[in-house]
């Protein structure tokens, strides 16, 4: 399952909410939109659909609120805040594999199949309608999986996230950088890098975190690690 997918019912899965499945016996891999399609000719109405994708967005709030604020002990929780910086999102993007800067731009893609797919850049605010739009240096712009997941990460909080129409159907959100923590802010830009990097990428990039970081001797070529110590009785 593509990360698009696997991110749009995985708040779904975990809470036992299997919305879509209790109302519709289409296979698991259907698209979101025809099993919901399907939910709504069996309830007999467009407006139950809408009810349910509006109940399944209102659990999914929470999980994702649960998630961040209580599982993650982000530094809000205990009292560690300090606010991003663009400094934050250079560090944090150019960590993620093959990861670049655009050129003359605060902007950040990927390389996927010899073309360059971004995920991160800085808001163009549209300040007067009659010129130019200007960049927003307070305000980034994160890629994200689909429009579930957008509308998932706005009402869970209109200070730090919110989107304008030129970002209308575009699976995109705007980050205030000054109303969220560094330790969010590396989870969303990592987020966004998976969303848009190839998949060869990301299971490698999965494999080098799950084995952690060198050791000393192993990081420094030619180094032989010191034999452990026998056995006592």
């Amino acid at each position: 399952m593509s990360p698009a997918r696997s991110s749009t019912f995985r708040c779904l899965e975990i809470a036992g909410f299997d919305i879509w499945k209790g109302w519709d016996s289409s296979p698991t891999d259907a698209s979101p939109e025809a099993r919901r399609a399907r939910i709504a000719r069996r309830v007999g109405s467009a407006r139950a659909e809408k009810m349910l994708l509006r109940r399944s967005v209102d659990i999914c709030v929470t999980l994702w609120l649960f998630n961040h604020l209580v599982i993650n002990e982000s530094s809000v929780v205990v009292g560690q805040w300090r606010m991003a910086t663009q400094d934050d999102v250079r560090r944090i993007a150019l960590s993620l594999p093959e990861t670049v800067e655009a050129d003359g731009r605060f902007a950040f893609s990927v390389r996927d199949r010899g073309r360059d797919v971004g995920f991160a850049w800085v808001w163009a605010e549209r300040v007067h309608p009659k010129k130019a739009r200007v960049p927003n240096p307070a305000v980034l712009a994160v890629r994200v999986a689909d429009g579930l997941e957008k509308e998932l990460i706005l009402r869970s909080d209109d200070v730090k996230f919110f989107t304008e129409p030129h970002y209308n159907g575009y699976p995109a959100v705007l980050i205030r950088l000054a109303e969220v923590d560094v330790a969010e802010l590396e989870e969303l830009l990592t987020n966004a890098w998976r969303y848009r990097a190839p998949r060869e990428l990301r299971e490698a990039y999965d494999r080098d975190r799950a084995t952690g970081p060198p050791t000393d001797a192993q990081a420094r070529p030619g180094v032989t690690p010191a034999p452990a110590p026998p056995p006592t009785d």
